[in-house]
């Protein structure tokens, strides 16, 4: 049910059974999102980036719901990859998409494929409620004057 004004917080979803996992070995969630729900897109298509940054956000509030019953919850903000969505865009202006990011590539399946084994690893056990750029640096890419 949806409390517009609750008195005290909601039960959790019936879904959930006990605390998942062991002590430092918890559950994983991870939601892609891209960086276009971070940053002001070039291209205005305003319900993509809206629904990416929906994404981000509800990754946080998944950590904060689900982290007491031993779940992370984390969000990747991917950059440029080759995909069906992209594939037209790369072929008509690749090399100008390449260029957005300080590596000078498109990504790479294995560079999705490493973040999410590394937020799903050990290593990423106390890694909750954050999202993970993966963009070859186009957030942080000064545009040329």
């Amino acid at each position: 049910p949806f409390f517009l004004f609750p008195q005290t917080p909601p039960p959790p979803p019936p879904f959930l059974g006990p605390p998942a996992g062991g002590e430092g070995s918890p559950s994983r969630v991870v939601n892609i999102g891209s960086v276009d729900g971070i940053r002001v897109a070039a291209v205005p298509h305003y319900s993509y980036s809206a629904a990416k940054a929906a994404v981000h956000a509800l990754s946080k509030n998944l950590a904060n719901a689900l982290g007491p019953r031993n779940v992370t919850v984390n969000a990747i903000a991917a950059g440029a990859f080759r995909s069906k969505m992209m594939a037209q865009t790369l072929e008509t202006q690749g090399e100008a998409v390449k260029n957005l990011a300080c590596l000078k590539r498109i990504g790479e399946p294995s560079d999705i494929a490493g973040a999410v084994l590394w937020l799903s690893s050990p290593a990423g056990s106390f890694v909750t409620g954050t999202t993970v750029v993966v963009d070859g640096g186009v957030l942080c890419n000064a545009p040329e004057m």
